[in-house]
């Protein structure tokens, strides 16, 4: 049966992943987006509740997939307010007019609403989230799911095809690098950076299964699901992997063992993705294979 997803922010750098790996024979996608949407890609104001009703009440989707947010800690602290109007307050209004509608809505949360204390974490280990970030993604997921049929999916670091360096907290790691790369790298906070086209697939899965009246595991897709990349690696370990990508000598880089400064950092939220590993839903790219062409363009 088909499917029609509407995802908002698809403009964005997981949002244009789903707008690529989504659509099959069996799911139809609409995107929205605010300052960069065009084409077929419609503009909508999150924070404007009337708006996104109308929008929802005319497309009918069966599903959304809440990908809009503020992610960057820095900025959620420095603007606390346009933090929570985005990552609260929009996620309510997504939510109440999903319902409406008679859609179900699949969440994208953060790693970052655990303290990073003793990972790996389970979809039912407690939140105890260290930045402003982590507490207003964290408030989303509750908002989300006053719907019981809801579903959260907490992923971590993301990295994938950028309009530029700076999109991604990985490929930024590349800006600036020259025939010598020089400078101090954190090499404290462990991550799993995770492949946008990955959560992507992860997703498609996940929508089959919810949809597929005749498969019983779907049922278990409610609630908080996980998926990650299983590579552990600080910024130090992916900075020399950029290196070594572009043949660059690493002798230059210096190893930080301490918390960065900024906004309060967990220092390893690995997350345990168990149950979409138990059903097949998830896919996984190596962490090389993945980003070389991402940044072939840039070198």
């Amino acid at each position: 049966m088909l499917s029609k997803v509407l995802v908002t922010g698809i403009t964005g750098l997981l949002g244009r992943a789903l707008r690529t790996e989504l659509p099959t024979g069996d799911i139809e996608v609409v995107g929205t987006g605010l300052t960069r949407a065009q084409g077929d890609v419609r503009r909508l104001d999150l924070l404007d509740t009337a708006s996104v009703e109308e929008l929802f009440a005319a497309e009918k989707p069966d599903v959304v997939i809440h990908a809009a947010a503020e992610r960057r800690p820095d900025v959620s602290q420095a603007d606390p307010d346009g933090t929570r109007q985005l990552n609260i307050d929009a996620t309510g209004t997504v939510a109440d007019a999903a319902k409406k509608v008679g859609a179900w809505v699949l969440y994208l949360s953060t790693d970052y609403v655990f303290d990073g204390e003793n990972p790996p974490y389970a979809v039912d280990a407690k939140p105890n989230p260290l930045n402003f970030y982590g507490e207003t993604k964290l408030a989303g997921e509750h908002v989300a799911l006053r719907e019981p049929e809801n579903l959260v999916l907490r992923v971590p670091l993301l990295f994938g095809a950028v309009e530029n360096l700076d999109e991604s907290p990985v490929t930024i790691l590349a800006k600036g690098l020259g025939d010598a790369p020089s400078a101090n790298c954190d090499h404290w906070q462990i991550r799993y950076p995770t492949f946008t086209n990955d959560v992507a697939v992860t997703c498609r899965g996940i929508i089959e299964r919810r949809c597929d009246n005749d498969d019983p595991r779907g049922d278990c897709l409610r609630g908080v699901v996980h998926w990650s990349g299983d590579e552990a690696m600080t910024k130090y370990d992916m900075t020399r992997t950029i290196c070594e990508l572009w043949d660059l000598p690493s002798d230059g880089l210096v190893p930080v063992s301490t918390p960065p400064c900024g906004a309060p950092r967990p220092q390893n939220t690995e997350l345990d993705c168990s149950i979409l590993e138990g059903l097949g839903t998830g896919q996984r790219t190596p962490f090389r294979e993945a980003l070389e062409p991402i940044l072939r363009p840039y070198r």
